[in-house]
């Protein structure tokens, strides 16, 4: 399966082996997914970028995300030099703003930012994989790829116990 981004999600693959299941699935453009999911019954709803907002705020899962963001901007340096020996890519989502990582990486001696390409061939290259949340974290278990959760700032209202 494909989606917008011509990459296998394994959200939408978890969906469609629970549906395989017998459990109840729901395949839907997330616009109409988030404005009606404090009427679905209490489960697990993985989606790409999900933010609950009618069930929680908008401010403070924003908050949450923007301090999330902040550690990952201080983690690029301090990952470059606890491993001299490796290159530290950055690969944002295709739809962020590659700004702030690219303003980090010209004061990097070994940071690069991309975007470019599946994350298929980056997982293939690389040793490990740090991420907070991300479905390519699925993909990187399933091809032997260490992945780690970097977890800086904890929520458990938005992080769901993650």
């Amino acid at each position: 399966m494909e989606n917008q981004v011509c990459e296998l999600d394994a959200n939408l693959l978890l969906t469609c082996a629970a549906a395989r299941q017998g459990l109840p699935s729901i395949i839907r453009a997330k616009r109409n997914v988030e404005s009606r999911i404090v009427s679905f019954p209490r489960s697990i709803y993985p989606a790409a970028d999900l933010c609950c907002t009618a069930a929680v705020g908008f401010s403070g899962l924003q908050d949450h995300k923007q301090a999330i963001f902040e550690h990952f901007q201080k983690m690029i340096p301090a990952l470059e030099k606890a491993f001299p020996n490796y290159t530290i890519v950055v690969r944002s989502h295709q739809v962020e703003s590659q700004d702030v990582y690219l303003q980090i990486a010209d004061r990097s001696q070994r940071a690069q930012v991309t975007n470019k390409l599946y994350v298929i061939p980056w997982l293939r290259a690389s040793k490990a994989l740090i991420h907070n949340g991300c479905t390519s974290s699925v993909k990187a278990y399933a091809m032997g790829v260490q992945a780690v959760s970097y977890r800086a700032v904890q929520n458990d209202i938005y992080d769901f116990g993650f």
